[in-house]
């Protein structure tokens, strides 16, 4: 008499879920004596349970070139995070951790072309806020920005859905890193560069190593590549020549500083207002063209009110219920 094979009643992706959740809390040693047997008792019941265990073992053992500290890392603070999130929230991100372990032609016989890790990401008026993603790589939001993150098999995207941010991407030759801003995409290997959306504009200024800036649809634009001390800015009809930059002055943000060196008072106005709750106002065109060099805080971004006249012979007016107003001095 042939034996009878009992299958699961779930589905192949509810295995896969309950499998990568056993196995991140494996990995991670966060399951007691009476888990571990519980977790036994789970592989055991049906052979598509084991199947998929043993799938997710194979793809841990061939990612031994790959920074285990870093991934340990990151498994640990999302199983943090996961507290905060519903229970499916948590196994995607669990899947997404270990996904991102399989290497070579494994992964697609595990998983769909589907993302391995997505999430959303923001900061608040005046908050810089650090992200850090599956690959160990980072991400620094500066004051109301926000991104989305998608990593996939062959690819790692960030969508940029506003403000600004400094990407520090670790090597991956086989999955490059793209930034998309508008209609314009941002490529690279491993560098560390920031990317800035202004109303239909976007800037990109290197630090480390090499990006390429390329129209993601066929608009008959050229890409330009940009090499560590050069920016470039850029929208969907147009893309500048790059241009030699003090990054250090540019990306002052990420030190909780801003940096001005001869700029318009009403630049240096309109700079200050993406981290101001109450915005400033400058209602005199002469003043506002006024030059200004200096450096502020923006840690706590009212005590820029009272240090901007040390920097511009200018008269800070709080006007109750209206706002913030400029004012010449003396006037």
């Amino acid at each position: 008499m042939d034996r009878i094979v009992k299958t699961s009643p779930l589905s192949q992706e509810q295995i896969q879920e309950q499998a990568l959740d056993w196995f991140t809390r494996t990995c991670l040693g966060s399951l007691s004596a009476e888990q571990c047997q519980e977790r036994d008792r789970w592989r055991a019941q049906y052979p598509e349970h084991e199947a998929a265990y043993q799938a997710l073992e194979t793809s841990w053992k061939l990612a031994d070139a790959l920074p285990k500290t870093a991934m340990h890392r990151w498994l640990r603070h999302n199983e943090q995070q996961a507290k905060k999130q519903t229970r499916r929230r948590m196994l995607g991100w669990g899947g997404g951790a270990l996904a991102m372990l399989s290497v070579g032609a494994v992964l697609p016989l595990v998983w769909p072309a589907q993302p391995l890790f997505t999430d959303v990401v923001a900061s608040a008026k005046g908050q810089r806020r650090e992200v850090m993603l599956p690959d160990g790589s980072k991400i620094l939001l500066n004051t109301d920005s926000e991104v989305a993150i998608a990593y996939y098999a062959d690819r790692r995207d960030i969508q940029f859905v506003r403000g600004e941010a400094l990407f520090s991407v670790l090597p991956d030759v086989n999955r490059p890193f793209t930034v998309r801003s508008g209609e314009l995409d941002v490529r690279v290997v491993g560098t560390q560069f920031s990317v800035r959306q202004e109303r239909s504009q976007t800037s990109v200024v290197v630090r480390e190593g090499v990006v390429e800036v390329f129209p993601s649809t066929s608009t008959g634009l050229t890409g330009v590549r940009l090499s560590a001390g050069y920016t470039v800015a850029a929208s969907a009809t147009a893309i500048g020549n790059p241009q030699q930059v003090a990054v250090e002055s540019v990306l002052a943000w990420q030190r909780g500083r801003l940096v001005f060196q001869d700029n318009a008072l009403s630049e240096v106005v309109r700079e200050l207002n993406r981290y101001m709750v109450q915005p400033i106002q400058v209602q005199d065109k002469a003043l506002g063209r006024m030059r200004v060099s200096g450096t502020v805080s923006v840690e706590n971004p009212d005590a820029i009110l009272d240090i901007l006249p040390k920097i511009a012979p200018v008269s800070v007016v709080r006007v109750p219920e209206r706002g913030v107003f400029l004012l010449p001095l003396g006037g």
